[in-house]
């Protein structure tokens, strides 16, 4: 492990965890899961359950990216009304079995941590994530 520096709360920020990320191929998920399903609830699931993948920093990057949009407006109530954060949370803790609870302190801890570039460095992931995806869209679709 390089250890670049070390920040003024004795946290040790290692750069070399954060210089590239890469992607996984995308796979088509196995059917066993619907039998499963089916074994255990006695009904045919509409969809596949979804976790959030387990990983290093993964739920707090999870939080930024919902507080980056919840901020950004794309989250309403109902009748299309404002919505608190925490009820987003909730929201998605909910579909993903996830427990949301203490997404609020855990993001305000987050900010001990790294600097701000850091720790939106989750934004540069997804864009080049989702510039891949459209690449690969857009490849196929030559070989139509």
């Amino acid at each position: 492990m390089k250890i670049d520096t070390l920040n003024n709360n004795g946290v040790i920020n290692d750069f070399s965890l954060h210089q590239e990320v890469s992607m996984p191929v995308r796979m088509p998920y196995p059917k066993s899961w619907q039998k499963e399903y089916e074994k255990e609830h006695g009904k045919k699931a509409a969809h596949k359950p979804v976790k959030l993948n387990a990983g290093a920093g993964r739920k707090l990057d999870f939080l930024r990216v919902l507080v980056a949009l919840h901020e950004a407006g794309y989250f309403t109530d109902e009748v299309g009304g404002q919505i608190d954060r925490k009820d987003v949370f909730a929201a998605f803790g909910e579909v993903l079995d996830l427990d949301l609870d203490r997404a609020n302190a855990n993001l305000s801890e987050g900010l001990n941590h790294y600097n701000q570039e850091m720790r939106a460095e989750i934004f540069d992931v997804l864009k080049k994530a989702y510039v891949e995806y459209e690449n690969e869209v857009l490849e196929r679709r030559k070989y139509r």
